[in-house]
């Protein structure tokens, strides 16, 4: 399983799962936001110097920290 963080910019990914070390808020309010397993995920900009990545599910666009992406699975659409 790819980490969402490892995703090239302009890729696409559906959710397979949230990393059990994320916090079960974070995780509830990323599900709040739409990022449901299963759901396509585009990784739209990295943000190195801020360490952050920002994304686009369905019509909301979200950033997230580098690290959080990285605990997040996903599979290539």
């Amino acid at each position: 399983m790819m980490k969402l963080d490892s995703l090239a910019e302009g890729s696409s990914a559906i959710l397979e799962s949230f990393s059990s070390s994320l916090a079960p808020d974070f995780v509830n309010d990323m599900m709040d936001n739409g990022l449901l397993p299963g759901t396509k995920i585009i990784l739209l900009k990295k943000y190195p110097s801020q360490k952050k990545v920002l994304l686009r599910v369905g019509e909301l666009d979200l950033v997230l920290r580098a690290k959080d992406a990285g605990e997040i699975g996903v599979k290539e659409s």
